[in-house]
């Protein structure tokens, strides 16, 4: 039972990256055509907040960039629990780089952006701060 906990985060891991892979790596942006703007959820944030339609899917976009990478904090805390916070935020963080530099140079119709990066590695600190907090609070070994 202990081994297959341990290889629990490999396979989850796994799994996560061929999904970060996917959407990171996209020929074109994720939402293209889904008309995000005019969802009725980016609406009512944009009148309880008092911004355009736009600026509450720009903030809906950041909000994603952060739950994209909270699961590569969690995992890679996970995996390697003697690391330091930091050091699974400093993962994130160039994570996030490899992913913008390939769109940025490469043929695909997506848009590098050091917001995305900054979000990106907002969320591993989450993810790994987490595990910090659920660790001192023994919910995790």
């Amino acid at each position: 039972m202990r081994r297959a906990f341990r290889l629990l985060p490999l396979v989850v891991g796994a799994t996560y990256l061929a999904a970060l892979v996917l959407i990171a790596w996209w020929p074109t942006h994720v939402d293209a055509g889904l008309g995000v703007v005019d969802w009725p959820l980016t609406r009512a944030l944009a009148a309880v907040a008092g911004i355009s339609a736009s600026s509450a899917y720009a903030v809906i976009e950041v909000a994603a960039n952060v739950a994209l990478f909270v699961p590569l904090g969690l995992l890679v805390s996970w995996r390697f629990p003697g690391w330091r916070w930091w050091g699974v935020v400093l993962v994130g963080a160039l994570v996030s780089v490899v992913i913008e530099v390939v769109q940025a140079v490469t043929p695909l119709d997506r848009t590098a952006s050091v917001t995305d990066v900054l979000a990106n590695t907002g969320g591993a600190a989450l993810g790994a701060l987490a595990v910090r907090w659920a660790a001192g609070r023994r919910l995790v070994r």
